[in-house]
């Protein structure tokens, strides 16, 4: 008898086993994409490609450092580019024709220390740049006198022209008669003109100018 239980338990199990089988054929397929595993990571080939990120990055600094100094040197630096003074007449300077009006010479000399300013002239500069302005300022109605002068005498006798010519010639000074200062029309003694130096036209100071000067109070 129990040979016969257990020769009757064995097909048992195999139809156990059959059915959990067949369970697992017929159970639903999993739904959505397949995710892979992600490769293997090269931890070579990326400490690599990150030193060379470091260096493209100092690299790149560098040259942006040596051109922002570069370029806070340029306006420094007048090599191949324009002279202070092509710098100084691209900025019109007003003119100075030696007015006695002290109002315009003090407006004269604030319009050209704000043209300094703006090229950044330097000291040594300055006094040569006014000068030359004076002087410019000097010769542009001398020369228009004289282009009127020419048309004039077309038109003039003989006798009339001799009077022109007599009349421009220069009367001769004594050596004790001071000289006119061809900077302010002035005449004063000494070498050094008060309107160049930029100092008070009444009393030569350098602390104020002429409006504020206390001898005029």
């Amino acid at each position: 008898m129990a040979s016969r239980g257990r020769r009757g338990g064995a097909p048992a199990r195999d139809d156990e086993q059959r059915r959990e089988e067949r369970a697992e054929q017929q159970a639903p397929a999993p739904q959505g994409p397949v995710l892979l595993p992600p490769p293997p990571v090269d931890y070579g080939v990326f400490m690599q490609g990150l030193v060379q990120a470091r260096q493209t990055q100092a690299h790149t600094q560098a040259a942006l450092q040596a051109q922002l100094e570069a370029q806070a040197q340029a306006p420094a630096q007048d090599h191949g580019g324009p002279s202070i003074m092509e710098r100084f007449k691209r900025m019109a300077p007003p003119s100075f024709k030696g007015e006695s009006d002290t109002l315009m010479a003090e407006s004269w000399m604030r319009e050209t220390k704000k043209i300094f300013r703006a090229i950044r002239c330097p000291d040594e500069d300055k006094v040569t740049l006014a000068t030359y302005m004076l002087q410019v300022s000097q010769k542009r109605p001398t020369a228009t006198f004289q282009r009127q002068d020419k048309r004039k005498t077309v038109y003039q006798t003989p006798q009339k022209q001799m009077a022109v010519s007599n009349s421009q010639v220069p009367s001769v000074r004594s050596p004790g008669v001071k000289r006119e200062c061809p900077h302010c029309r002035k005449t004063h003694g000494g070498s050094e003109c008060w309107l160049v130096a930029g100092r008070c036209l009444k009393c030569g100071s350098s602390d104020h100018k002429i409006k504020d000067c206390p001898r005029l109070q």
